[in-house]
């Protein structure tokens, strides 16, 4: 270990690696080693919050070989911790300390009306999905953190991107929800969340 635990960034709905080189680039000048960050790209940008956590188990074990740590942080922009959040409460050793949820529409958001595949059709307020993944707490020994934006433009209404039972919910104030993966206030919450 380095003192720094290993990263894995996740996009959201529709996203690609490319959107998260900019935090990726942050906590390499923070310190961290590159082969401790890693950035994944679902196969189905479109798909399944439930076939994305399968794809963020592989990269958790697949991460923790590389740097022979036994649990990784986790950093989920938008739909993706909606995902994480099925990792970790279904997978019996998700093997996560802490994670950040980004602009996450942890009850939804009504612009999900207007998307399509499967992982819009879960993040609709009521979907069954939503239910199924609120019925399920996240375990005691993961650390959530929320960040989230006054002027969000993705997740209707912003409230929406609360979690409960976050350690501590952060919201920033001049960034929309695309322009929090360029910020560096956002970056430097997301840096206090993983630091002990």
């Amino acid at each position: 270990m380095t003192g720094h635990w290993p990263l894995l960034l996740m996009p959201g709905w529709n996203g690609r690696p490319r959107e998260l080189r900019h935090m990726a680039d942050f906590f390499r000048r923070e310190g961290w080693p590159d082969d401790h960050i890693r950035i994944l790209g679902f196969r189905n940008i479109w798909g399944s919050n439930i076939e994305h956590a399968a794809e963020i188990r592989d990269a958790i074990r697949s991460l923790r070989d590389q740097t022979r740590a036994l649990r990784v942080d986790l950093i989920a922009f938008s739909m993706s911790g909606l995902a994480a959040r099925w990792h970790l409460t279904h997978d019996p050793e998700p093997a996560v300390r802490r994670v950040v949820f980004v602009g996450t529409p942890h009850r939804g958001t009504w612009l999900a009306h207007i998307g399509w595949g499967r992982g819009a059709g879960e993040m609709r307020p009521g979907s069954e999905f939503l239910k199924a993944l609120g019925s399920r707490p996240i375990p005691p020994d993961v650390l959530a953190y929320t960040v989230r934006t006054r002027l969000e433009t993705r997740v209707f209404p912003g409230a929406y991107a609360r979690l409960d039972s976050a350690v501590a919910d952060h919201c920033v104030r001049f960034a929309t929800h695309p322009g929090m993966l360029r910020s560096a206030e956002v970056f430097a919450l997301v840096r206090s969340c993983l630091m002990d």
